[in-house]
């Protein structure tokens, strides 16, 4: 099968609201116990662009049980360098686009309850989170999203995977600064 999101169309000098169709999301079950995330999480797939330029931005994040989110971490392409970094494609309409994209470096603590969402979008989602204060890149100021043409871009379920940088040795320890004072 197959998802798809119809790429934002603008430039990169303010923010744009999601709108239906803009993103597709992937959700986990609940966590039954902590998880912490350490390393880089690495999205590979097969997308497929309807114009000649396109753009994805993947945002994982931590959607805990009360609805809230925390950004958790990011990675963007533009699909014109899918295949190079080094060379631009300038007409992608129609092909099928290995994506093979590391996210940044990471230690993140996710809480037993919580959900990971994956947002795969033109654009990175600024308008549902309590990542922080407004002093924060990804809840205010100019968004990041990259110009959009309107491309409808699909992902080729079969072929997509988001590794993610987990150590089953890892422990879950208590940080004696975190510990409550008397």
């Amino acid at each position: 099968g197959t998802a798809s999101y119809t790429d934002i169309t603008g430039d990169n000098t303010q923010p744009t609201p999601l709108t239906e169709g803009t993103a597709v999301e992937f959700v986990s079950a609940p966590l039954a116990a902590p998880l912490r995330l350490t390393g880089m999480p690495r999205l590979q797939s097969v997308m497929t662009a309807s114009a000649a330029r396109a753009n994805v931005v993947a945002t994982l994040m931590e959607r805990k049980a009360d609805g809230t989110q925390r950004y958790l971490n990011f990675a963007v392409l533009n699909l014109n360098h899918a295949v190079t970094l080094n060379e631009t494609d300038p007409d992608i309409t129609g092909k099928a686009l290995p994506v093979d994209i590391n996210f940044f470096p990471q230690d993140n603590m996710v809480a037993a309850g919580s959900m990971l969402a994956l947002h795969l979008a033109g654009l990175v989602p600024t308008d549902r989170t309590t990542a922080g204060d407004a002093g924060n890149l990804l809840n205010s100021g100019p968004n990041i999203q990259p110009i959009g043409i309107g491309a409808e871009v699909s992902l080729d379920l079969a072929n997509s995977m988001l590794t993610l940088p987990v150590n089953a040795g890892d422990r879950v320890e208590r940080l004696s600064w975190l510990e409550p004072t008397e």
